[in-house]
């Protein structure tokens, strides 16, 4: 019968899944016309690590839909979901988020952070943007890709939730402290929606589970206007800028160096540190990448197997 049932929709969780635990709560944000989700790895996983075998999806008219975890990036501490739908007839209702654009905001900006915990009550909360990224690229320094905003005092199932500015456009996504410490800081987190949609769109597409790794960091060609160091530097028209390369890594092994641009990737030109992470995910760990890369005015063709990212490489 394809007709939606009063259990379904109005019990508590524990009858809706029998033979289930509940293992957490979190909110995340409808970011696509086919249903999917963005969210927290940190709230599909088992306190071992694994992924949830079921997980449950509550929109906003208090239906509870199943869910499917279409993939994760443990680095950056994301989730992606889908609804499953039970019935033609009667199909999960979700409207997606709009989405903005994290670069247009600046210091003293409002943020509004948005979540819907466990229960009836949904969590809001607003205060001033106080720093904003120093970088795109989370390969080698997590904390300088981040959006703080200050006293917005998010509730703990909110975070996976939108932070959005005036306009109601999605921005970030709201997640932990990096450091956690007994005493509120007053400062709240956000990953930037600029730095989540490629991530997004490479996880969607290759349903990892797993961080890609090269072993490099990278800037993008604005990025080399301002320090007196770049000024002579003989640089391609398109590109991103090699700042950082870890010894051992894939890249190190390829003849990768500080000072490269890597104007290709897998034959997509890369115009954005955006557009380097997402083909990284559509390469995919364990195969053969090739690359296009500017050196001192010469053009080298390498190639490099993505890994897995080690533990020991994990940024911070």
């Amino acid at each position: 019968d394809d007709t939606p049932t009063a259990e379904w929709q109005n019990t508590g969780e524990e009858d809706l899944y029998p033979g289930y635990r509940k293992l957490r709560f979190g909110s995340g944000v409808v970011i696509s016309d086919s249903g999917q989700v963005v969210s927290l790895r940190q709230f599909v996983t088992t306190p071992e690590g694994a992924l949830a075998d079921l997980v449950a999806i509550e929109t906003q008219d208090g239906r509870h839909n199943l869910g499917r975890i279409v993939g994760v990036e443990p680095t950056l501490n994301l989730a992606v979901l889908e609804f499953v739908p039970l019935s033609q007839r009667y199909p999960p209702k979700f409207v997606p988020a709009t989405i903005g654009d994290s670069d247009s905001m600046r210091v003293g900006y409002w943020g509004i952070a948005l979540g819907d915990p466990s229960g009836p009550e949904k969590a809001f909360s607003w205060g001033l943007m106080s720093a904003l990224p120093e970088r795109r690229c989370y390969q080698d320094d997590m904390g300088a890709t981040y959006m703080v905003v200050s006293s917005p005092k998010v509730h703990p199932e909110a975070y996976g939730g939108p932070l959005v500015n005036i306009r109601g456009e999605v921005v970030g996504i709201m997640t932990p402290r990096l450091v956690e410490s007994a005493v509120y800081s007053g400062f709240e987190y956000a990953l930037p929606i600029n730095i989540v949609l490629p991530v997004y769109n490479g996880i969607s597409v290759e349903k990892s589970t797993r961080s890609p790794w090269l072993g490099i960091s990278v800037l993008e060609m604005v990025a080399l206007r301002k320090p007196e160091r770049f000024r002579s530097l003989t640089r391609p028209r398109v590109g991103v800028y090699i700042d950082n390369v870890f010894d051992p890594s894939p890249a190190a092994s390829a003849g990768l160096r500080i000072g490269d641009f890597v104007v290709r990737l897998n034959g997509k030109v890369l115009s954005s540190v955006f557009g380097f992470q997402e083909q990284l995910y559509l390469a995919g760990i364990g195969r053969r990448a090739s690359l296009e890369v500017f050196r001192n005015g010469e053009v080298l063709h390498l190639e490099v197997t993505v890994e897995e990212r080690p533990e020991a490489a994990r940024p911070h």
